[in-house]
């Protein structure tokens, strides 16, 4: 079975017309570094995408079929969300018959209005609190180990 791919984009790429969205909340990050932690701990791809994405770098997500290709497990986005990266992610996931999941959380507290929320869900996207989407990626690990 094919392993799930965690896909960031670093905000310069996503944001080119002002500056990069806020960070999340210390509790989100939190999340985030646990949830790559946990990632990295079973050799899952990690793929970073952007104009400049060093390892320190906050992740912000966005997905290329490129970069999909082997994926067979969910599409997990991390970071400072924005309207577009949301619907790409989620097209492109359609596309590939995957899962994107996306912190309710985020796209609250960026704005993202509802009815593109609602188009991202008509394309398989789960806009889920963080801590939801840590608890399926957990389940999923048992799923595919």
């Amino acid at each position: 079975m094919s392993k799930p791919t965690l896909l960031m984009l670093t905000p310069a790429r996503d944001r080119a017309d002002g500056p990069p969205p806020p960070l999340p909340s210390t509790a989100a990050m939190d999340h985030a570094a646990t949830l790559l932690a946990h990632w990295r701990a079973h050799g899952w791809p990690v793929t970073r995408f952007g104009d400049a994405a060093p390892e320190g770098a906050w992740p912000v997500p966005a997905a290329r079929p490129e970069d999909s290709r082997d994926a067979g497990g969910p599409i997990v986005l991390t970071g400072a969300l924005s309207a577009k990266a949301l619907v790409v992610s989620a097209e492109i996931a359609r596309e590939l018959g995957l899962t994107v999941y996306a912190p309710s959380e985020t796209l609250d507290a960026l704005g993202v209005p509802a009815d593109v929320a609602e188009l991202a869900r008509s394309m398989a996207a789960r806009i889920v609190p963080l801590s939801e989407i840590f608890r399926e990626v957990r389940e999923t690990a048992v799923m595919v180990n």
